[in-house]
């Protein structure tokens, strides 16, 4: 069922955009729909300080599968804020890549995040190719990023340590 007020964006092809979907301040319901061949292939969710219940999950399939949610935001640390009496429920098969190591959630309120084996939850960096494909659309590259030397910075956006920021309970 729907929220009031939310957009329902659904049965929907997103091809060869720049970022497709950008979420700042309303609440949408994704179903069915598929995103390829994009500058970012994923939602881009910037600035989202909850003010009502939400379910993150549904998104577009990436070809990889999964729905990518790419959490940017630089300024004020947190793309995603969930504030005291507000539920934010991540659906199983949702991967959220973070742009920015102080990119986060914080959580005030609850957090409702059970994946299953089949269907993980995954937070994980925006250049990580191996979950949700190549988001960030620089070419498929999970097998060198996986064999180099981790002190070799000759192609910085190999996933690693500290690319993605936090989950803070208060």
């Amino acid at each position: 069922a729907s929220l009031v007020g939310g957009p329902i964006i659904e049965n929907n092809n997103f091809f060869n955009n720049s970022r497709p979907i950008w979420v700042q301040s309303s609440y949408p319901e994704f179903s069915n729909n598929q995103i390829e061949g994009n500058q970012w292939d994923g939602i881009v969710v910037k600035g989202l300080k909850l003010n009502r219940d939400y379910t993150l999950g549904g998104g577009p399939a990436s070809p990889a599968g999964g729905s990518v949610f790419i959490n940017y935001d630089e300024i004020p640390f947190w793309s995603i804020v969930v504030p005291e009496g507000i539920i934010l429920t991540i659906e199983p098969g949702t991967i959220i890549k973070s742009v920015y190591s102080t990119s986060g959630l914080i959580i005030e309120g609850t957090l409702i995040a059970e994946g299953t084996s089949e269907e993980p939850i995954v937070f994980t960096s925006f250049y990580d190719d191996e979950y949700g494909g190549d988001t960030n659309g620089d070419g498929d590259k999970a097998e060198y990023c996986r064999t180099k030397d981790p002190d070799d910075n000759t192609y910085p956006n190999c996933p690693r340590a500290g690319f993605w920021g936090q989950i803070v309970f208060t």
